[in-house]
């Protein structure tokens, strides 16, 4: 039997940062893991495809605007994009 707290809703929209890789803009701008992203450049975000679209249509070196969730906590972030980490 599954528990109720499967189908709780999202009270939070935005999407949940899971893993934070080091040494990239996000982690030196001070994102951590747990947090949640609101809006990207002004752009509600609810889906993980939203965050990677609203960060990969801008240039290596650009500025942009995270706005963030962390318990009652919301703070905005201007980060400046760097090139991707190359993954094991």
């Amino acid at each position: 039997m599954l528990s109720a707290q499967y189908f709780l809703p999202n009270l939070d929209p935005g999407i949940r940062i899971r893993i934070i890789i080091p040494d990239i803009p996000a982690e030196r701008a001070g994102l951590t893991m747990d947090t949640i992203v609101r809006s990207i450049n002004g752009f509600k975000v609810n889906e993980a495809v939203i965050v990677i679209v609203r960060i990969s249509s801008n240039a290596l070196g650009n500025r942009i605007t995270i706005v963030t969730k962390l318990g009652a906590t919301t703070r905005t972030f201007n980060i400046i994009l760097g090139s991707s980490p190359v993954l094991p």
